[in-house]
């Protein structure tokens, strides 16, 4: 309009300014979508740079760009539910593994273990060489809240004969175990 000499602003003003405030209204519309579409570009071409990806051990990353798992399931059981299965030794390998890392976190989030102690019961309960399933089993029957209240119960009065009977792991009612989140010998 500018190089057409027959456009005057008389004549042809009104159109120029509708023309000049519509491409206002479409460059406002426009400017966070470019904007985006640069944010997009720059993260990947962060993700393109094989410096940027975490790998153990220099390893090739997972196929989508990482090693962390693709699917987690989260359980809200308890672990120490049915313990009688544990005590009974009716419980697989892997259920008794499972159960006691879970038990380990529990502990761990209701503040009664310390990081470096959970890490190293977390080990040693998935280390077939520590016995897995002797720390597993060791975990579940002596981590529930019920045995952990025995035990003190046990400390404050140990004459107490109901207590011994509930804290007692063997048939002759001959010994007991120290909770797990006490015991050194686990971590």
């Amino acid at each position: 309009m500018e190089d057409d000499e027959t456009v005057t602003d008389e004549s042809d003003g009104d159109l120029r300014d509708t023309l000049v405030a519509r491409w206002e209204e479409l460059d406002g519309k426009a400017k966070p979508i470019i904007a985006r579409m640069d944010r997009v570009r720059s993260i990947t071409r962060a993700a393109a740079d094989p410096a940027n990806l975490e790998t153990p051990d220099g390893d090739q990353p997972g196929r989508y760009g990482s090693t962390t798992p693709e699917l987690v399931v989260s359980r809200n059981r308890d672990p120490y539910d049915n313990n009688e299965a544990v005590r009974s030794r009716v419980i697989t390998r892997g259920e008794l593994r499972e159960r006691a890392l879970d038990a380990v976190e529990l502990e761990a989030k209701r503040g009664n273990l310390s990081h470096d102690f959970a890490e190293e019961v977390t080990r040693k309960a998935q280390d077939q060489f520590f016995g897995q399933s002797n720390i597993a089993r060791h975990v579940l029957l002596t981590g529930g809240e019920e045995y952990q209240a025995t035990f003190r119960e046990y400390l404050e009065d140990p004459q107490g004969n109901a207590q011994r009977a509930a804290l007692s792991l063997t048939l002759a009612n001959g010994g007991y175990l120290l909770p797990f989140v006490l015991d050194q010998m686990v971590a």
